[in-house]
């Protein structure tokens, strides 16, 4: 049997799923020194988002109409990644595709919680099935993103025992230029004569 929904009880719907979407995306953000929100920081966000993820628009419009403090939250977390992704962007571009992959994909997973929850019986199964298929892809990112740590360090690891290696190898030669630069270095302060 197929339920109406009325406009109120789906309008209700959405704002909780909105709820639950702004909570998840507030405890991910987990930072609590958020840019101040300005107008120029919202335009920078939306473009932010209409770029990568369009479908969060409706949602923010949403929580925009319901609760503006919430609303300006989410635009500075929002703008305050989309900085951190362009910084990241100049110095390691396969980390910033992976980081903007799972955003984009944490994002998805957030419309089809809001979409499930004010969809038909029918739609159900179909969203589930799209809900469990973004919980994979993102849990297939964080094993990327920590493959991508494990390469990095194993590189400063690498480099960080070839540096040990040239100190070991001239161990003599740096204790006598490190005992003629204090040796110098207390002549000059007249501290030997």
């Amino acid at each position: 049997m197929v339920q109406l929904v009325t406009p109120s009880d789906e309008y209700r719907r959405w704002l909780l799923a909105a709820l639950i979407w702004l909570a998840f995306v507030t405890w991910s953000a987990g930072d609590p020194n958020l840019p101040v929100f300005t107008e120029e920081r919202e335009a920078a966000a939306l473009t932010f988002v209409r770029r990568h993820y369009p479908d969060l628009l409706p949602l923010l419009e949403r929580v925009r109409r319901s609760d503006v403090k919430r609303y300006q939250q989410e635009i500075s977390e929002i703008f305050q990644l989309s900085e951190a992704l362009t910084e990241l962007r100049l110095h390691d571009e396969r980390r910033y595709q992976l980081e903007l992959e799972r955003w984009k994909t944490e994002s998805k997973a957030l419309v089809l919680v809001a979409r499930l929850s004010t969809a038909q019986v029918a739609e159900r199964t179909d969203l589930q099935a799209e809900l469990r298929d973004s919980a994979k892809r993102l849990v297939d990112l964080d094993v990327e993103l920590l493959r991508l740590r494990i390469e990095e360090l194993e590189r400063e690891l690498a480099e960080a025992r070839e540096e040990m290696t040239r100190a070991e190898e001239r161990r003599d030669a740096r204790i006598q230029e490190r005992y003629q630069f204090l040796f110098d270095l207390a002549r000059r302060r007249g501290m030997m004569r």
